[in-house]
């Protein structure tokens, strides 16, 4: 997934992603490095849509510190 999505292929990127997600929905790793390559990409807008679209309830204090620390730099970035 990071492959692709640092070749710019963002497609099959979501596309693997989401199949890791399918197969273990507490398996939150896929989703936040997506979104920072989106970010790093300064594809604001899709990092955004993927944070809001997943539920980090069952996630671990360390990815929702880091999914916060994503949505704050969103936040700052959009100004």
């Amino acid at each position: 997934m990071i492959i692709k999505a640092k070749s710019n292929n963002f497609e099959e990127a979501f596309e693997i992603m989401v199949h890791l997600r399918n197969l273990y929905p507490n398996y939150y790793s896929p989703t936040v490095n997506l979104s920072k390559l989106h970010l790093q990409q300064n594809n604001l807008e899709e990092a955004k849509l993927l944070i809001e679209v997943t539920n980090f309830d069952n996630a671990t204090q360390k990815i929702k510190k880091t999914v916060d620390n994503l949505k704050n730099y969103i936040i700052l970035q959009s100004r």
